[in-house]
């Protein structure tokens, strides 16, 4: 597998693009997270992902939206259609599983989705090799992010949540 520069991805997208980048959520604590995250001021691995890879071309675009997903996963992301050279992928958050979470919980959710979103755009697979990378190039990436979104959390607490 080729290694990329984390958050360099490809987009090509002018000022003028359409925004690829949806946020979808009906849960204000969920919305307010994701603007958080994604917030143009932040310059994390993470938010840097989500910018470059998700933010700056029509063909690669990713919707956030949130439903019961009756289990006991925080959240799932996957595609939810392809056309030639665009790719729509989606995450959706588990409403109930994430209602009582506080909101540095659900930005490493979110940010670990993004992570795995990012990885199928680059088209590696299986799950298992996602997290085999997660963990080896980007929990302190994610730390940093959590705390850079939150920056009153601990460096303990941020890398227990990435």
């Amino acid at each position: 597998m080729q290694k990329r520069k984390p958050g360099s991805g490809s987009g090509g997208g002018s000022p003028s693009s359409v925004t690829s980048v949806n946020n979808l959520f009906t849960t204000p604590c969920f919305s307010t997270v994701l603007n958080e995250v994604q917030s143009k001021t932040l310059q994390n691995t993470i938010s840097r992902i989500l910018k470059n890879t998700f933010g700056k071309s029509d063909k690669l675009n990713i919707d956030f939206t949130e439903a019961n997903l009756h289990d006991t996963r925080d959240a799932d992301e996957g595609y939810g259609s392809i056309s030639g050279e665009y790719k729509n992928l989606r995450i959706t958050l588990n409403t109930p599983q994430l209602a009582t979470a506080s909101k540095e919980y659900i930005a490493a959710t979110i940010m670990h989705e993004v992570l795995h979103a990012y990885f199928k755009a680059l088209n590696v697979n299986p799950l298992m090799e996602d997290h085999n990378e997660m963990g080896l190039l980007y929990v302190d990436e994610m730390a940093a992010g959590i705390r850079e979104v939150y920056p009153s959390i601990s460096a303990d607490d941020a890398k227990a949540l990435a």
